[in-house]
């Protein structure tokens, strides 16, 4: 069996969405605002993507844990903090 990491992730739609639309996710998982596009139109996340999908939802506390099967609910968003 795979790893949650190397499956396709479907219903793109609804988890660009939880990362505030396509723009966002693109700065959070640092891709093209195209690669979100053309995974909106096809409403699914490639599996070579998957994982940096997963790990940005975890770091900014965005819940996919009920569109992909086995991903955590996430903690507590992390913040960063620059000091002067």
């Amino acid at each position: 069996m795979s790893k949650l990491e190397d499956m396709p992730i479907e219903k793109a739609s609804e988890v660009i969405e939880r990362f505030g639309g396509i723009r966002p996710m693109a700065k959070k998982i640092d891709v093209a605002v195209t690669t979100i596009q053309g995974w909106k139109k096809r409403d699914i996340i490639p599996a070579a993507r998957a994982g940096d999908v997963l790990k940005a939802a975890a770091t900014y506390g965005v819940d996919l844990s009920d569109l992909v099967a086995g991903a955590p609910a996430p903690q507590a968003p992390v913040h960063q903090t620059i000091s002067a």
